[in-house]
């Protein structure tokens, strides 16, 4: 598993100076993270992680949720996704995976409770495929989508109901070869905000045009109730895009 850490906020100058693939490390996981802080875990489940090794450390309706896929590799991604979330927190509060207990927003986005949920940390989790992305912030709402590029889906449709004229536009004038993977540029930044924002999905998806983080010239987002946030947006493989959004 792979990390970066983002020793200051906001973003702006990282997303204008690194090449868009990120060069990944490993941060260390230690008790707590200053707030300015962000921490980017990447974990690639086909190599070195097995459900055994995560199984005892999951909750009751973990494991019950879990026993429900149909499927095993959906069974795996979700056991070795959760296991590791649970080992990062736990990293972070400085207590065993399995004594973390989570709580859940209307949206699904989870959170600690309990006594340690006095301690300042935020995070969200994001999947596709066989890769999982994590990412933690001391203190500021924190939200990240990864998406493996699918061609086949019908990407144009849906950029022209949901995304902004300017974006739309921008779209149109790329080369065929590179409009689906800017399609996904735009729709992980929309998801990540949502879900930094607490509402996921289950509400509409942000308007405005994303079109500058894509472009690396980017500039800090205000929403309607006055939060400004921070935006990144990079390529995760050749065949999967990711965006981070934090509380700026």
């Amino acid at each position: 598993m792979l990390g970066l850490r983002f020793s200051s906020l906001p973003l702006v100058a990282f997303q204008r100076s690194q090449p868009v693939t990120v060069t990944w490390q490993a941060p260390p996981i230690s008790a707590g993270i200053p707030r300015a802080t962000v921490d980017l875990w990447w974990l690639d489940m086909r190599h070195g992680a097995a459900p055994e090794d995560f199984w005892a450390t999951l909750s009751p309706d973990e494991r019950a949720r879990a026993e429900r896929f149909r499927f095993a590799a959906d069974r795996h991604r979700f056991v070795v996704g959760r296991g590791v979330l649970r080992r990062l927190v736990g990293g972070y509060l400085s207590r065993p995976p399995a004594e973390i207990v989570f709580a859940y927003n209307a949206s699904g986005k989870p959170s600690v409770t309990g006594s340690l949920s006095a301690v300042p940390l935020e995070f969200n989790t994001s999947g596709s495929a066989d890769v999982a992305l994590y990412a933690f912030s001391g203190g500021g709402c924190v939200g990240v989508d990864v998406e493996e590029i699918r061609p086949d889906i019908d990407w144009a449709e849906i950029a022209a109901a949901i995304f902004d004229p300017a974006e739309a536009r921008y779209l149109a004038h790329l080369p065929d070869s590179d409009r689906c993977r800017v399609f996904y540029q735009h729709w992980t930044l929309r998801e990540a905000f949502v879900k930094a924002q607490g509402v996921g999905l289950s509400g509409p998806l942000p308007t405005g045009d994303f079109t500058p983080w894509v472009r690396r010239d980017p500039v800090l987002l205000t929403d309607a109730s006055g939060v400004r946030w921070s935006c990144l947006s990079f390529e995760l493989t050749e065949n999967a895009v990711a965006a981070l959004v934090v509380q700026a």
